[in-house]
């Protein structure tokens, strides 16, 4: 028997970085050699099977694609930071003003979760391909990730490597399934200190009673 899991995915990163391509890679197996601006949100989605702690599982994706420009960042902070399951941050390792955007987009995420619960962040360094023109190293990513406590960061070009763009969507769903598991571990845990709870104080409430009818009783036979 194969298990089913429904995750909503949300893409964001400054415009130019490769988000639509690493998607289009992802869904239709074909890298767009144009390059065409997202406007506003691109939606699609993606069915595979995965396997997550020994036990196969069937992942439905539904990927939402976010544009890049600031025109339209009230519909993509929306995206952001509600009602989803995981945010994969892209960034152009050749494009330092990129990888400052991608901090912007991962400090509003963190700031807008709940304080009890942490949204799975998948950190993507984009176009390794091009080596020579490079100014974010690895480290400075790392950094980053680490700051933020980032799960996850992985490198890659989408132009090279369709295999790179399935990882993306293998890794962010992992992260989900294991936060998922946390949470219901965490909820089990309160149940048990609630049922601990409520027994202490029925205990409380029985002696309580019971001193309070032990001395009525003494009283009334004075």
């Amino acid at each position: 028997m194969i298990n089913e899991e429904t995750y909503k995915i949300v893409i964001s990163g400054e415009s130019g970085v490769g988000k639509s391509s690493i998607m289009s890679t992802f869904v239709k197996h074909n890298f767009p050699e144009a390059f065409i601006s997202t406007i506003g949100i691109d939606y699609n989605n993606k069915k595979f099977i995965t396997k997550f702690n020994d036990n196969l599982y069937h992942i439905s994706l539904k990927i939402f694609d976010t544009s890049g420009q600031k025109r339209f960042q009230n519909i993509i902070e929306y995206y952001q930071t509600t009602n989803l399951d995981g945010l994969v941050v892209v960034f152009d390792v050749t494009n330092m003003d990129s990888f400052i955007r991608a901090e912007e987009i991962i400090e509003r995420s963190t700031s807008h979760a709940f304080s009890d619960s942490q949204i799975p962040i998948l950190l993507v360094g984009n176009k390794i391909d091009l080596f020579e023109k490079r100014c974010v190293s690895p480290k400075f990513a790392q950094e980053l990730a680490t700051k933020y406590n980032v799960k996850e960061y992985i490198e890659i070009s989408a132009k090279t490597d369709k295999n790179y763009c399935e990882e993306i969507f293998t890794k962010i769903s992992q992260l989900i399934f294991e936060s998922r598991l946390f949470e219901v571990y965490i909820m089990k845990e309160d149940s048990i200190s609630s049922e601990e709870e409520q027994k202490n104080i029925f205990l409380k409430s029985w002696y309580s009673l019971y001193d309070f009818l032990g001395n009525t009783i003494f009283c009334s036979c004075k």
